[in-house]
């Protein structure tokens, strides 16, 4: 079974997702000199529409060096030969997502509020 550090269940829920996400071939890691970089996941969401979300994580430390927004062109360019069409989000206080999404091209349209019931 892999074994995931606190840093990577910023993108992984548990050990089964990621497990399930890489028998499926939805993750790609990226490396340079041996050492990983980060991974990125593009995963159809749904099965009859050519949509796709993408995720990005990046090691911690090498955060801060492009390396996500470069992540993130890659897995766009990969969607987009693939016939899909690609979307990425975040949570309003991921601000280094926000970033990556910038720098990516990428243009938020929508904006998701939280609601709290009694």
């Amino acid at each position: 079974m892999l074994r995931q550090d606190d840093s990577i269940k910023e993108l992984f829920e548990t050990e089964q997702q990621l497990t399930d996400f890489i028998k499926n071939e939805s993750v790609f890691t990226f490396n340079k000199n041996d050492e990983l970089i980060g991974c990125g996941m593009v995963i159809r969401t749904h099965l009859d529409w050519d949509f796709c979300d993408l995720g990005v994580w990046v090691n911690p430390l090498k955060r801060g060096k492009s390396y996500g927004s470069q992540i993130l062109l890659y897995l766009r360019e990969f969607a987009i030969k693939n016939n899909m069409k690609p979307s990425f989000g975040c949570a309003i206080e991921n601000l280094a997502s926000q970033k990556i999404i910038e720098k990516s091209g990428f243009v938020s349209r929508h904006k998701l509020i939280s609601f709290k019931t009694k």
